[in-house]
């Protein structure tokens, strides 16, 4: 058991390890937030911000989310990484977890207030050289919306239409360290970086029919 507190702490923590290694452009202090039906919600302020389905993992939608500085961090290879859960009472009951890498080779020297000024001005270059075809994988956990087709837990690949069954939900150091295996094995033995993040049991969620589908099986260690 936890509470909204102690993940909001567990976060600030992974964040300022990820700083204190130079990897970090920006990053945003995350709050409790209160929403209907008694869900508290432990995620960055979005300031109102809507998510578009149709610009999913396209151009507009990173230099949009990338302005509204929606990201738990934004690394400085240009990566977002977007954690959010949702408390009811001292129970987790749904998350976002999201890697967005940048779709262009990020030059070292650019900030992350002159990140998307950069990737506009290589569009219009017409130079592709650095242009990169990758998109966002984000980790949800949604019971209220589990359907047959629609997994409690689920793996979105870059399409939104993409719900790949996840076997269960995943703490911060499976999702992280899900990330830094996969994606940045350059720093892989700095563990504060991810295998020493915020870990608890997450149970399996998958029904027998999902289990016949493909689908993950997170590793959590202890």
């Amino acid at each position: 058991m936890m509470t909204s507190d102690q993940l909001i702490g567990h976060i600030h923590q992974l964040i300022f390890e990820w700083q204190r290694c130079g990897l970090v452009l920006d990053s945003r202090n995350h709050q409790a937030y209160k929403r209907a039906n008694g869900i508290v919600e432990v995620t960055w302020g979005n300031d109102g911000y809507v998510m578009k389905n149709n610009d999913y993992a396209s151009l507009d939608e990173y230099c949009s989310l990338i302005e509204s500085k929606q990201y738990s961090m934004l690394l400085s290879d240009g990566a977002m990484i977007q954690v959010s859960y949702k408390f009811e009472q001292k129970r987790i009951v749904g998350h976002r977890l999201c890697w967005y890498p940048s779709p262009i080779e990020i030059d070292e020297n650019v900030d992350g207030y002159s990140l998307v000024d950069y990737v506009l001005e290589q569009m219009a270059s017409g130079n592709t050289q650095y242009f990169r075809a990758r998109g966002p994988l984000r980790f949800d956990y949604a019971p209220d919306q589990a359907r047959e087709d629609h997994p409690v837990s689920h793996l979105h690949l870059g399409h939104e239409d993409c719900r790949i069954p996840v076997k269960s939900s995943l703490s911060i150091r499976a999702f992280m360290m899900f990330i830094v295996q996969n994606f940045y094995p350059a720093i892989i033995q700095k563990a504060a970086l991810h295998a020493e993040a915020a870990h608890w049991f997450c149970a399996d969620a998958l029904t027998e029919g999902q289990r016949f589908r493909h689908h993950l099986a997170i590793n959590h260690p202890t």
